[in-house]
């Protein structure tokens, strides 16, 4: 899965959170893109199934899509909260816990976690 829609399921993810009711458009508005970018990872989203959009707009994840996410979001928070408890600025450590976040895998996040 490329970073770009890695992104976007984490934040249709945390949107999901603070309100049950996500529309491409929240999803523009919170990653300050355009609604075509939107649109168009929307598109390829629902295609690889990691998301469902009923008739009304609304984007619900699917069983795949959110734990893909969660599993995205677990990463992030894990290597975020590392980097910032090592004293990183705000933007540097949310960058590099994206990176990470989004490229490493399951197995060698799971050897971190124990050692951390």
């Amino acid at each position: 899965m490329r970073n770009s829609a890695c992104r976007y399921l984490q934040s249709i993810y945390k949107l999901r959170i603070k309100n049950n009711n996500v529309h491409a458009i929240d999803i523009a508005k919170y990653m300050n893109y355009s609604k075509a970018s939107v649109s168009r990872a929307v598109k390829n989203l629902k295609k690889d199934e990691y998301i469902k959009v009923d008739k009304d707009g609304k984007i619900n994840l699917t069983s795949k899509g959110y734990e893909k996410a969660k599993s995205i979001e677990d990463k992030y928070s894990f290597f975020y909260n590392k980097l910032i408890g090592m004293g990183l600025d705000t933007n540097i450590a949310d960058s590099d816990a994206s990176s990470f976040a989004y490229n490493i895998s399951c197995t060698t996040f799971n050897k971190l976690k124990e050692i951390f």
